[in-house]
């Protein structure tokens, strides 16, 4: 795992570690921090420092002031070239290769052919000393290739602070040559723990590739990087592309202009070119705070989707696909994930063809929640498609194995100034499956403000029992098309939006832009100024007013209200953990257990209830749903106590069960409705105890001269003993009142003395007396009853002990 990964793990933990719809990832999150060391990790601005190992060898390099003479061992005695360089660092070691700041090398990295010792201790490529990044003019060649055959696993590489550039591409270079194809970081070789943060790639086809081909690819984080200006004229052409790697972290970048070329003929703008491509066969994918701008395509194809959150898209013809494919794989089974917080303003037109969408999604998964909440969609340009359209692919290679629209909540988005707001597409089958499935859609919550053409675009009629619209604000002026009905925004509260508003929302200042954003800082007050300055970030010249983050919060703060506290979090379900006591005793006719659920804002109590966990034998068709005993706890966690009878009624000796906990869809509820994902808890093994023998009464004796009865019983029974649990009656039936007697307990000895101050003279009155212990109410610590010969004449309740003569 590279350490970046590390470090973001640690920074969801705490953002929105219960934002984890994929609760999958929560455990690769708990692993990483545990395996977090302090020779990798962020500084307080963010960036990544990675203190040299011991042992490790650090070579500087120079193209202005370095000889290959030199030993290269400190900035004093640099080396000139890199292939020098590169040629002393040691394979599977945790060697650095520093290149100076404002130098120029004519070339690349060439083909890269060695690892770093461990995810602890990396092998980096990065810069020393102060001004621009170190240049690579690599002209028609890659950046660097990590795609050798012959070296068939390259693990544990940083690439920091470097400039990749491929003048020979760029037509306003001097060095330009015309149309030919290179990539600017290029990995195809089986790789676990690239890292790849503060640098600037422009000009490539593909600016940085990531694709499975050798072998697998885990463990990628690019970040903080400026990607820019790819185009091509014979193939497509990307920002970044990524095919088949587990565990990727896109967060911080920029991305501008990818995917053509006006000044290179050719290299027109099309469908297939985009700022961020990433398949449908990645897993683990978190997408956070990047700049997403001027797009040949799509900012952003999420088509594996996981977790994409508070982006910034800019002036794309489309700003973000999630799960949805056309023309190629989907992802079998469908994705899930949640798109939180974003800010998608304005759009493009592909060439002559009219654009400027928002967001399109399809292939959500089923029993796992897809939540697309708190996005904000503005200043879109006329007669654009929606801000968000729900649709299913086409021309799919593998259309067998996607699942249409399931499970999917769009919450708390705002739709301002936009052309059409909602769009769900015609054609779906509404409680089906495959491809056109529609199940289990809920919108709810979300503004729907000064929409010039629709606010709802629904192709077929409303699909009644699989879709539910709720709490929904539309503007006075609105209009909604429901098949081929148009209603008003009134009409459709009447007939489908349970609880929605017509109401023009009186927000803070919901004009603001990207532009106005500039201009308060200072600038031009134009989306280029805003663009170049966003360029310009590096870890040396960073201003954090240019990043997603702040912009953001720029627009957020225009869409706010005036008394109201708005939450920006997602709403996510509640994440459940069960705990089961490892033993039980033979004849024990149940079972107990603890399953305590977690929500980022509060669980819902009102939803825990009998039937919300199952019980499962292993290779076995048993199961029972467990009953609940009781709660405890409120707000954002909650412990329920449930119960269950095991197979045949009781528990066995020798006959030890293994478990599983699951639980049920639909069951427990967060405050906003999220219920738990269905799945298991653990399986628990349990073993069957011998059960201990009941405690008796050993013996009875009169002490201090007949002033208190000594009871000897074989096992602490202390804690549950009261005074009136001893009973003495005479031959005669006259009996002690309890009130007279005064106990106290020995439980190092598992004894009681009852003392009779209250009688006449302090002392128990001769005679002959039966002695009787209540055996109901007392028990040792285990829960155990009192035992013994029972009392024919007290009944079961009674434990004979003996009678006892007292002399006078």
């Amino acid at each position: 795992m590279p350490k970046l990964y590390f470090a973001r793990a640690r920074r969801l933990s705490a953002r929105r570690r219960t934002a984890a719809v994929c609760s999958s990832q929560i455990p690769m999150i708990e692993a990483i921090e545990r395996r977090m060391l302090l020779s990798v990790s962020l500084d307080g601005q963010g960036w990544t420092q990675i203190t040299p190992a011991p042992g490790a060898r650090v070579y500087y390099v120079s193209s202005s002031a370095g000889s290959d003479s030199n030993d290269g061992l400190s900035p004093q005695s640099p080396l000139a070239s890199i292939v020098v360089g590169v040629s002393k660092l040691r394979d599977h070691s945790a060697d650095e290769l520093l290149l100076a700041c404002g130098d120029v090398w004519h070339a690349g990295l060439a083909v890269w052919r060695k690892s770093g010792k461990s995810a602890d201790e990396p092998m980096v490529i990065g810069s020393y000393g102060s001004g621009a990044r170190p240049l690579l003019m690599s002209g028609k060649e890659p950046g660097v290739s990590v795609n050798a055959s012959s070296d068939p696993e390259i693990d544990h590489l940083a690439i920091i602070g470097l400039h990749f550039y491929a003048d020979a591409r760029d037509p306003a270079s001097p060095t330009y040559v015309g149309r030919v194809n290179a990539t600017g970081i290029d990995v195809l070789t089986k790789t676990d723990g690239l890292l790849v943060e503060d640098c600037e790639i422009q000009d490539y086809g593909d600016n940085i590739n990531v694709e499975k081909f050798y072998g697998p690819i885990e463990n990628v984080s690019i970040r903080r990087n400026v990607i820019v200006d790819a185009y091509s004229t014979n193939s497509h052409s990307q920002g970044i592309y990524c095919n088949g790697v587990t565990n990727l972290l896109i967060e911080g970048n920029v991305f501008d202009h990818n995917g053509y070329n006006a000044a290179v003929p050719g290299a027109d703008p099309t469908w297939y070119n985009h700022d961020c491509y990433i398949a449908s066969n990645n897993s683990n994918v978190t997408v956070d705070d990047n700049i997403f701008a001027e797009a040949s395509g799509y900012g952003l194809q999420a088509r594996s989707g996981g977790h994409v959150q508070d982006n910034l898209f800019l002036y794309d013809p489309v700003g973000m696909s999630f799960g949805l494919v056309n023309g190629a794989s989907v992802t079998p089974g469908g994705v899930n994930g949640i798109v939180n917080g974003n800010v998608i303003e304005g759009g493009a037109n592909i060439g002559t063809i009219p654009l400027g969408e928002g967001m399109e999604l399809g292939n959500t998964r089923a029993g796992y929640p897809t939540v697309v909440s708190n996005n904000i969609f503005t200043q879109g340009i006329n007669r654009a498609p929606a801000a968000i359209t729900l649709q299913y692919g086409i021309g799919d290679t593998n259309a067998d194995s996607a699942v249409g629209i399931n499970d999917l909540t769009l919450q708390g988005n705002i739709i301002y100034n936009w052309y059409r707001g909602v769009h769900v597409d015609g054609g779906f089958t509404p409680g089906g499956t495959g491809l056109r499935a529609f199940d289990g859609v809920r919108i709810q919550q979300n503004d729907f403000q000064l929409v010039g053409g629709t606010a709802v675009a629904h192709d077929d009629p409303f699909y009644k029992g699989q879709e539910l619209w709720s709490d929904n604000r539309y503007s006075s002026a609105d209009q909604i098309v429901n098949g081929k009905k148009d209603f008003s925004a009134e009409q459709w509260n009447q007939s489908e939006d349970a609880g929605g508003q017509v109401s023009d929302v009186a927000y803070a200042d919901a004009s603001r832009t990207v532009e106005t954003y500039n201009l308060a800082l200072g600038g031009a007050g134009t989306l280029a100024d805003f663009l170049a300055q966003a360029r310009a970030q590096s870890h040396q010249t960073w201003q954090a007013q240019y990043d997603a983050e702040s912009a953001i919060a720029y627009f957020r703060d225009g869409f706010s209200q005036a008394g109201v506290a708005r939450d920006w979090r997602p709403p996510t379900p509640p994440i459940a953990s069960a705990v089961m006591p490892p033993a039980a005793l033979d004849r024990d006719s149940s079972m107990q257990f603890v399953v305590t659920y977690v929500d980022d804002k509060a669980v819902d109590p009102a939803t825990i209830a009998s039937g919300n966990v199952s019980v499962l034998m292993a290779h076995s068709k048993w199961s029972t749903p467990a009953t609940l005993v009781g709660i405890s706890g409120s707000g954002a966690t909650i412990s329920a106590t449930y119960v269950f009878t095991p197979p045949g009624g009781s528990f066995r000796l020798g006959q030890g069960k293994r478990f599983t906990l699951a639980t049920n869809a639909g069951q427990v509820k967060d405050m906003d409705g999220f219920p738990v994902n269905a799945q298991s808890l653990g399986s628990f093994r349990v073993r069957v105890l011998k059960r201990p023998k009941p405690p008796t009464v050993k013996s009875v004796a009169t002490i201090h001269g007949n002033q208190g009865i000594i009871v000897r019983f074989s096992a602490d029974v202390s804690a549950s003993l009261q005074v009136g649990d001893l009973v003495l009656q005479s031959e005669d039936g006259q009996t002690i009142d309890p009130s007279l007697m005064t106990l106290s307990t020995d439980a190092a000895h598992d004894s009681a003395v009852w003392t009779f101050p209250g009688e006449p003279d302090g002392v128990l009155p001769a005679g002959r007396w039966h002695v009787r212990v209540l055996a109901a109410s007392v028990m040792d610590a285990g829960g155990r009853q009192l035992d013994g010969n029972r009392d024919e004449i007290g009944g079961d309740d009674f434990v004979l002990v003996k009678p006892l003569v007292v002399k006078g």
